[in-house]
């Protein structure tokens, strides 16, 4: 069986729940301490954006270099995700530049965040040393904004 403190770290890491989920289960379902929470959180949201920054080219290019199985079911699900992350976060980055790219992480819905800012900062060229500050502040605010929203000082709603 796994810990509480597990189960908010690994929801913390994986894509679409991030902070997003971690902060309200470990809070309101797990019952852990607020602080103990957020670090977690915050930890577990952030370890995969070094590896994505520095590892989507490799992926990319053995999952667009096949024409057959698994390596073409890959490349289609691919470029429809890249499609999709280019034309919601782009707007952001045109606009602001990296802080555009910190704000597109921070939004605390479904669609942005640590994983899908690497993403975008990857599609778009930007250099890995310089997004993971930027997806590093983002992700500092989408945690303080979900755990105000998981306390009632804000409605996300």
């Amino acid at each position: 069986m796994l810990s509480e403190e597990i189960k908010v770290f690994l929801l913390a890491l994986t894509p679409v729940f991030e902070t997003r989920a971690s902060i309200p289960f470990g809070i309101v379902v797990a019952n852990l301490p607020i602080l103990e929470v957020l670090l977690i959180s915050i930890i577990g949201n952030l370890i995969p954006a070094p590896f994505l920054l520095l590892g989507l080219s490799a992926l990319e290019r053995w999952a667009l270099s096949g024409d057959h199985g698994i390596r073409n079911f890959i490349a289609m699900i691919y470029r429809k995700l890249l499609f999709n992350i280019r034309r919601r976060g782009e707007k952001y980055i045109e606009r602001y530049g990296l802080m555009g790219l910190a704000i597109f992480v921070a939004i605390p819905l479904p669609g942005s965040g640590v994983w899908t800012g690497s993403l975008l900062s990857h599609i778009l060229g930007l250099k890995p040393q310089r997004s993971i500050i930027a997806i590093v502040v983002g992700s500092l605010i989408a945690a303080c904004l979900i755990l105000a929203g998981t306390l009632g000082v804000i409605s996300l709603i």
